[in-house]
């Protein structure tokens, strides 16, 4: 692939981290899709809100966001966080059952 060709990202990161840190991450996630990348990530606290922060301000719809049951089940820092993600995909219990 050409080097300039965009590609779809996944960032996975710790819950932990220094301001700097979530800083940096933002900024990363902003760069990727101002560049055409589009980024997927999950509802979780830490780099993920840093990553979701990043691309809505870049550009909402090259952002993907899943969470592991239902946005409404979110506890609600998180669910402010999501209400402006255009892609949110709910992965329901039922598409977890391994029955």
């Amino acid at each position: 692939r050409n080097a300039s060709t965009p590609r779809s990202i996944v960032v996975i990161g710790s819950q932990t981290m220094t301001v700097l840190h979530r800083g940096i991450i933002e900024l990363l996630s902003y760069a990727l899709v101002l560049s055409g990348n589009r980024v997927l990530t999950t509802s979780s606290s830490g780099a993920d809100q840093a990553v979701i922060r990043g691309a809505l301000r870049a550009d909402p719809r090259m952002l993907t966001v899943v969470v592991p049951n239902t946005a409404s089940s979110l506890p609600e820092d998180r669910r402010q966080v999501i209400s402006s993600v255009r892609n949110v995909v709910e992965l329901r219990h039922s598409a977890l059952d391994a029955d």
